[in-house]
């Protein structure tokens, strides 16, 4: 039996939190596609929402979003040991306002995922 099945994939990566040119939109049809990495620049709320749009408005039925070292909300002990080391200490409600509270980021996502699937790794 030799059967093939053909994946197409669209691998896009390190977006930093800024959405799609609308020149630049993928238009390719794709089975999966792949955000490999830096979601956001600096991991704040704002960029990871705007990166979730950019995911939205990629026409493929199944969306990957691996977190890179730029998204350190995603990681909640990084999270809480950079907030904890930070010198001088940070206000926390900045932090808080910024980068959302522990788990915000992820909650995000998983929220996006009922109107659209975005499975994140």
């Amino acid at each position: 039996m030799d059967s093939k099945i053909k994946t197409r994939l669209l691998i896009i990566s390190d977006t930093h939190g800024i959405d799609f040119n609308p020149a630049d939109r993928p238009l390719q049809r794709a089975d999966v596609a792949i955000h490999c990495g830096d979601l956001t620049d600096g991991s704040k709320l704002e960029e990871f929402r705007t990166a979730i749009q950019l995911l939205q408005v990629i026409n493929v039925p199944l969306k990957l979003a691996i977190a890179g070292n730029h998204d350190f909300t995603m990681d909640i002990p990084v999270f809480e040991k950079k907030v904890a080391e930070a010198t001088p200490p940070l206000d926390p409600e900045l932090v808080a306002k910024e980068y959302g509270a522990r788990g915000e980021a992820r909650q995000l996502f998983e929220e996006a995922k009922d109107a659209v699937p975005i499975h994140l790794h």
